[in-house]
């Protein structure tokens, strides 16, 4: 894993400050294998100001010490907390106003008199690298946590890229299967006729009065031609009885279930042009849920009865498997927590009408 960069923003050429970082800055940083980066200690020949500016571009967080009030360290800290977050520091003696500092040199202004600022004294630089020690600790354990992350999905993406295109598919057709199983979902169907670019499977689950079917294809790219089938598949199952359905559970749910969810899970290797969706399905919303998910929900289907809906989800173009993965269930989740309410909604009707009823 790579090292964090501190940029650290101080007024220059002033004995104490440079005792400060000598003692203190520098060797908590390296004790924390952070590297340091201070523009008046790198060689180079760059505009300083540009120098600057990318040298707080790159760096994960900051140190800005206001001792002396350099208005470069005010507009450097400034700009850093754009992006990173930065640890204040001052020399003690410049939390109050000093009646012979008609400038403000000695004094922290007040846009920033709020911050918890670490104070310092060249006497006593033992307990500020204790202070100094553990605010670092603090500021750094996100962003470890998020380059940990970074370079995991990294890694990921790398063993991704350098599978086939069968062996991308099929990896992430069996994640999102132990995904359904784990979330109480049966298989009722599977079919691999990859010719190039097709996995398919069909799994369902009753909750409540709620009967969910879940349809999952996985393909190179999802064309105009598998979101017109599906919008053929529907107009031509939607009020055939179910016990005609093609669920091999069914004989048990008879009578059990109120309405039906059907899910069409799209999970597409290549990025898709929303316009083929809109052209193949001109009865459904289309919404874009992150940059890689769409949304698609019915819409008054004139084919679809009162208690029969469709959504369908795409999801293209991710790094690797596990983004495919955890946006699906998440998707799935929503899907049922809607439902869930509406069953919960339709209970507590029928009960308060029953009550009613016997007053």
């Amino acid at each position: 894993m790579r090292k964090l960069v501190c940029f650290i923003a101080l007024a220059f050429d002033r004995s104490d400050v440079d005792i400060m970082y000598e003692k203190v800055i520098g060797p908590v940083l390296r004790n924390y294998h952070i590297v340091p980066t201070i523009v008046n200690r790198l060689e180079h020949n760059e505009n300083i100001d540009q120098k600057i500016i990318q040298l707080i571009d790159n760096c994960d967080f900051a140190i800005a010490d206001l001792t002396y009030a350099r208005p470069s360290v005010y507009y450097e800290a400034g700009y850093a907390e754009r992006e990173a977050p930065v640890i204040y520091i001052v020399r003690k003696d410049h939390f109050r106003q000093r009646d012979d500092d008609k400038h403000g040199n000695f004094c922290i202004h007040f846009d920033l008199q709020k911050k918890n600022i670490i104070p310092w004294s060249p006497n006593l630089l033992d307990i500020s690298k204790k202070q100094l020690s553990k605010r670092i600790a603090y500021v750094t354990r996100p962003l470890l946590a998020n380059l940990k992350k970074d370079e995991l999905k990294a890694s990921r993406t790398l063993q991704f890229s350098k599978l086939g295109q069968r062996n991308k598919l099929a990896l992430i057709s069996r994640g999102f299967t132990n995904i359904l199983r784990n979330m109480g979902y049966s298989m009722e169907s599977e079919n691999e006729n990859y010719k190039g670019s097709y996995i398919g499977n069909q799994f369902s689950k009753l909750a409540g009065e709620t009967l969910f079917l879940v349809n999952n294809s996985f393909m190179l790219t999802a064309s105009k031609k598998y979101f017109t089938g599906i919008n053929f598949i529907q107009a031509l199952t939607a009020h055939i009885p179910e016990k005609f359905m093609s669920v091999n559970t069914s004989p048990k749910l008879v009578n059990r279930y109120r309405s039906i969810v059907d899910v069409w899970m799209a999970f597409s290797l290549r990025r898709i042009n929303p316009l083929i969706m809109q052209d193949a399905l001109p009865n459904y919303n289309i919404s874009i849920n992150g940059n890689h998910i769409y949304d698609i929900s019915s819409r008054g289907v004139p084919w679809l009865p009162k208690e029969r809906h469709t959504h369908i989800c795409l999801i293209d173009g991710f790094a690797h498997e596990v983004e495919y993965q955890q946006a699906a269930k998440e998707h799935i989740k929503s899907i049922e927590q809607q439902y869930g309410q509406t069953t919960l909604k339709r209970k507590k009707s029928a009960q308060a009408k029953s009550f009613t009823s016997k007053k």
